[in-house]
């Protein structure tokens, strides 16, 4: 390699790293490779906890010392099945919803074409969808912390992994409510790096960011359920079997005391056991008592879980008081939790993820101009519904081309797309939308295309006499279908407007001025002519 080659790559190598500086990205790297993440886990008996050391948990989370409360919530949730299913349902909703990037209002060519590049590159980013289930971990925690490391790939600043970090390996700044980094020797913690952090607060009610989470309501019904949960385990041990009690002789040593025991706690479980002839067993009333009262705590916990996680109960229960119908309308609450979390968590990513994409690759953002992440959050309505609506509201109002794509959720079509060939036929084909011309074969081709495809010779018939009979209709004098557009239609649109028979009658007299005799009577006769040809087509069919 010559000389002026590897100063050439010196340089190109300086000029790299300075603009890495200026930029403020580390590449290769997260500021959190070095932490040990199990030892920011719970390190007592989750199960075992009592109120008390729950109180000062939260109190030390209120002071800034978030990392044993957030342990101990990471735990509550892997140990206790109802939380972890209600969680799960809690954050998949948000997953199902489609989601895409949108220019800002009155884009630019620039913009648009920058909002292109952002969709492209988190769409080929792979972990994108873990990446929006890690960061919904905060619906609970009140926030969550995702390590972004950087890389290079053709001259563009791309991420190579986004990682969810633990919620206990941070600390909270009391006075500014920011998260610092926790560090060994470093009492106040460490500042976060810019742009390489997706920190996602998620607001589940007002206040410091400690209380944030629903884990904080949700400890309380955990402690509760699992004292019961205890309770009812030891309950059922001991239930059916009878009272046993030893007797020994005054004056037995301890050895022999401890002989008996035992055999008094194998006649229980195994319905024998070996003692001294001196000794004796009697076997008193069964143990008495029921479930219920464990089981109603532990009903009552879990329903107040799931109305805290969910919003309802009736999806997470089957019980006797509920229905189909309750089960909807509480499915409605649980919707406006999905499109609060959907809309929380695409805030969180237009400003953390699209914003350092953008800030790493192009000098010219406008940081108020940025493209923005958004779910598709409408509600799934019936679309033989909303077309048949549309269908009949052109009649008497205009829309626009981009309301019927958005409400029926089509994407409308771009420069080159294959587009579906319409049928149009018989008298309504011949409608306000179309213009009829002998050569505008909307329905001939389609039905030209279906004559070859078909292999069924009933069906090839039809088609073939619907298609002629179509063609003579194509081939009627433009007089016949002008005039039935301009004068039939406008009466036919009036007397729609009408809402009962008086009405309609005295609409046609304030029509009739206005329309000469002869020309209605031969626009009738040619709408008429028009719809024996659609009835023969009818009759064919």
């Amino acid at each position: 390699m010559g000389i002026l080659e590897t100063a050439k790559q010196r340089l190109n190598g300086v000029y790299v790293a300075l603009k890495e500086s200026l930029k403020g990205v580390h590449l290769g790297k997260t500021q959190a490779d070095d932490i040990d993440v199990a030892a920011t886990y719970y390190d007592g008996n989750v199960r075992n906890i009592s109120p008390r050391k729950i109180a000062e948990l939260l109190k030390s989370a209120d002071e800034g010392d978030i990392s044993a409360m957030h342990a101990l919530f990471y735990e509550i949730e892997e140990q206790d099945p109802h939380i972890f299913s209600e969680m799960q349902k809690r954050k998949s909703a948000v997953l199902t919803l489609d989601w895409t990037v949108k220019a800002p209002r009155d884009a630019t060519p620039r913009e648009k074409q920058l909002t292109e590049w952002v969709h492209t590159a988190l769409t080929d980013f792979t972990q994108f969808e873990d990446v929006m289930f890690d960061a919904l971990d905060g619906i609970g925690h009140g926030f969550s912390a995702l390590a972004i490391e950087w890389q290079q790939v053709n001259n563009e600043y791309l991420p190579k992994t986004i990682t969810w970090k633990p919620q206990s390996g941070f600390k909270l700044d009391k006075k500014t409510d920011e998260l610092k980094l926790l560090r060994q020797g470093e009492m106040d913690g460490e500042a976060l790096w810019p742009h390489h952090w997706i920190i996602h607060k998620h607001r589940t009610k007002s206040g410091s960011l400690a209380r944030a989470g629903l884990f904080r309501v949700l400890v309380w019904t955990f402690v509760l359920k699992h004292y019961s949960v205890q309770d009812l385990a030891e309950f059922l041990e001991i239930y059916g079997l009878p009272v046993r009690i030893g007797k020994y002789p005054e004056g037995t040593g301890k050895e022999a005391r401890r002989v008996l025991l035992n055999a008094v706690a194998s006649l229980g479980h195994n319905a024998a056991g070996v003692m001294p002839d001196n000794m004796s067993i009697e076997l008193h009333n069964a143990a008495d008592g029921s479930h219920d009262p464990y089981m109603a705590m532990i009903s009552y916990c879990e329903k107040a879980q799931s109305k805290v996680i969910v919003g309802q109960v009736l999806t997470a229960q089957a019980d006797n008081t509920g229905s189909q119908a309750l089960g909807n309308v509480h499915n409605e609450v649980r919707r406006d939790l999905m499109v609060s979390d959907a809309k929380q968590l695409a805030q969180t990513l237009t400003a953390q993820l699209i914003y350092p994409l953008l800030h790493f690759n192009f000098s010219d953002i406008d940081a108020s101009r940025l493209p923005y992440f958004e779910f598709d959050t409408k509600e799934a309505e019936d679309l033989a519904s909303i077309v048949s609506v549309i269908g009949q509201a052109v009649d008497f109002a205009d829309i626009t081309v981009d309301d019927f794509y958005d409400r029926t959720g089509f994407s409308k079509p771009q420069k080159g797309d294959e587009l579906l060939k319409r049928k149009i036929g018989g008298l309504f084909g011949l409608n306000q939308q179309h213009t009829h011309s002998p050569n505008c074969g909307c329905q001939t081709v389609s039905l030209s295309q279906a004559i070859e495809q078909t292999n069924d010779a009933a069906v090839k018939k039809a088609l073939t006499v619907e298609h002629e009979l179509a063609t003579a209709v194509d081939q009627l004098p433009d007089r016949y279908l002008m005039s039935y557009e301009n004068t039939v239609l406008d009466v036919v649109k009036a007397l729609k407007a009408t809402n009962s028979y008086e009405e309609a009658q005295a609409k046609l007299y304030e029509l009739m001025p206005g329309l000469k005799a002869d020309q209605f009577t031969e626009a009738m006769g040619q709408a008429l002519l028009v719809s024996d040809i659609a009835g023969i087509i009818s009759n064919e069919q």
